[in-house]
């Protein structure tokens, strides 16, 4: 059995196992996150398409005044998610002794932070990580964060069959042989394992085997050889849990800082059950029998997602079209205003429609 630790302190102790039931508060919490960045995703692109787009702030952004520099500047897919920070915000982080930049509004007469759905998803932030300082199970809480924050979005835009699977675990193993996880390697322990499919909230301190064949292996092969790996993920996750703590990990439970692309990429979801999800899509993964079929990676994967989880928009780039991501993209496609309205119908009615099926259990 592992024990967490929250500066040396070991909370897990004298517990024989870590149950997979959250404290309702915590989920509700959890949820209502979940549901409110993602209705934040839908107003976000509303209001690029409304517009008008502030091009004093894009020029900011990338550091142009070139108008045809300016209409060609991504305000989706944009490094790091920059674009959405200005909408957020209205500043950026240039780094060195640039420091922040104060663009301005990315849109003309909208500020995000004066929205009652942002307020609310502030307020949601705060209340988790309030419950990641004091509950018994504060890690799987800071799992269900990582997963609605950020891994839903790995898995759906970020994967990739060159990229992903044994260099994931390897990174997991990397980061397992670290005295102390450093803030910034945190995340990575449950996103290198969501993206194998493999649940943090798991006992298995598994084993060590030989991955040396492994090497070389695509995404699909290497999940399709699960049981040639797994004890050795296992092990490598069992050990990097021990060195983790809880403190710093209220540092990165932040929803407007570390992976926004979320926000300018995609995807917009919602779970169909008020329930944790953590295990259940692990589950899911490791339950996936069709690794080896001849289809693209993004299939399969939304075949295993939307078991749980209802995708509303999935990669921005294939809804929208591939390059359709401009500013010059969102003054010429202002149609698109009606669809996203639609959307945003739908996700509101499937979150009433969560709690109204959780009020019948």
């Amino acid at each position: 059995m592992f024990k967490i630790r929250t500066k040396g302190n070991e909370i897990a102790k004298g517990e024989t196992k870590m149950e997979k039931v959250m404290d309702e508060l915590a989920l509700n919490n959890i949820v209502k996150l979940e549901y409110l960045s993602n209705l934040v995703k839908l107003q976000y692109l509303r209001d690029c398409f409304k517009g008008p787009i502030n091009k004093k702030a894009i020029s900011k952004l990338i550091g142009s005044e070139s108008p045809d520099e300016i209409n060609k500047a991504k305000i989706l897919h944009s490094d790091y998610g920059r674009a959405f920070l200005v909408y957020l915000k209205g500043s950026i982080y240039k780094g060195g002794r640039n420091g922040n930049t104060q663009t301005g509004l990315l849109i003309k007469g909208i500020d995000p932070l004066e929205s009652r759905e942002v307020k609310e998803l502030y307020e949601a932030n705060r209340l988790i990580k309030e419950e990641i300082r004091k509950s018994d199970k504060w890690f799987q809480i800071f799992c269900e964060y990582v997963l609605v924050k950020t891994s839903i979005h790995e898995l759906i835009v970020d994967i990739s069959e060159k990229e992903n699977g044994y260099s994931d675990l390897m990174n997991l193993i990397k980061i397992s042989k670290m005295d102390q996880i450093g803030i910034s390697n945190l995340r990575e322990v449950v996103i290198c394992s969501l993206r194998i499919g493999l649940d943090p909230l798991s006992e298995d301190n598994g084993r060590e085997q030989d991955l040396s064949h492994l090497n070389g292996c695509e995404y699909s092969e290497f999940m399709a050889k699960r049981e040639e790996w797994d004890e050795k993920a296992n092990c490598a996750l069992s050990i990097a849990k021990e060195n983790m703590d809880r403190n710093r990990l209220t540092l990165v439970t932040q929803w407007d800082k570390y992976s926004m692309c979320a926000f300018d990429c995609g995807p917009v979801f919602l779970r169909k059950r008020k329930e944790p999800l953590v295990s259940r899509l692990c589950r899911s993964f490791s339950e996936y029998s069709k690794w080896n079929e001849n289809k693209a990676l993004k299939d399969k994967m939304k075949e295993i997602i939307e078991k749980d989880v209802d995708i509303l928009i999935g990669r921005y780039s294939d809804y929208f079209g591939n390059e359709n991501d401009t500013v010059e993209f969102f003054q010429k496609n202002r149609e698109f205003v009606q669809d996203i309205e639609k959307i945003e119908d739908e996700l509101k009615s499937k979150w009433e429609r969560l709690n109204i099926d959780q009020g019948r259990l």
